[in-house]
């Protein structure tokens, strides 16, 4: 299936075993593939200068967000080059993973299980139907991965009220990816929910990671 969104650059350079990068890859459906370009050799994709300073070898501008692994016991940029990618990345989501770190959102590191076993291919589904790579997902605990559209959805209620939202596009998007007839739940919403009661379903709706 075409489309135009932009994948994400997914970087594993991790050689020893199982490179759970490469699997994961290999795993996901033809669609899911397209919106990844995963590269074992990192050495093609970002060049150290010297102990300060790296050269970003691709076009930042061709992806929605990097992935790199970063060793924790053999790291592969030291602190200040890890410090000068993410300034020459600074208008792209850079998320660093390993296996030795804990998910942190302030440094946006993401332990190498959680990202490849609870969060990247629901985060790729989401990107896919929504068209925006929801980032925050990955950091923020008990969250719909669907959050962005959750939020545009609170927002276009609390501006313009319940009617402008059950004809919104947001709405209808939502209501899609949980397989609901939009006219049976337009037609609810709008014959037995207050307002205060559909921002309550909103934020029950965002905080419901399994949907």
């Amino acid at each position: 299936m075409a489309h135009d969104l932009k994948p994400i650059l997914l970087i594993d350079d991790k050689r020893e075993g199982l490179n759970r990068g490469e699997v994961f890859t290999q795993d996901l459906s033809i669609e899911f593939q397209m919106l990844v370009d995963f590269h074992i050799d990192v050495n093609q994709l970002i060049k150290k200068l010297d102990e300060w300073s790296v050269d970003v070898l691709f076009d930042a501008k061709k992806y929605a967000g990097v992935f790199l692994h970063h060793s924790y016991n053999d790291p592969l940029l030291n602190t200040s080059q890890l410090s000068d990618l993410r300034d020459k990345l600074k208008n792209l989501d850079l998320i660093i993973f390993s296996g030795g770190t804990e998910t942190n959102p302030s440094t946006k590191q993401v332990r190498r299980e959680s990202l490849f076993g609870d969060f990247l291919k629901p985060a790729i589904d989401a990107y896919f139907k929504m068209k925006v790579f929801p980032t925050s997902y990955l950091f923020g605990g008990n969250i719909n991965r669907f959050y962005p559209i959750i939020d545009e959805m609170y927002q276009v209620l609390e501006d313009e009220g319940k009617d402008t939202l059950l004809s919104h596009k947001s709405f209808e998007i939502y209501t899609s990816i949980c397989g609901w007839d939009l006219h049976s739940v337009q037609k609810n919403y709008k014959e037995r929910f207050t307002e205060e009661q559909i921002a309550d379903k909103i934020y029950e709706w965002r905080l419901n990671f399994n949907q």
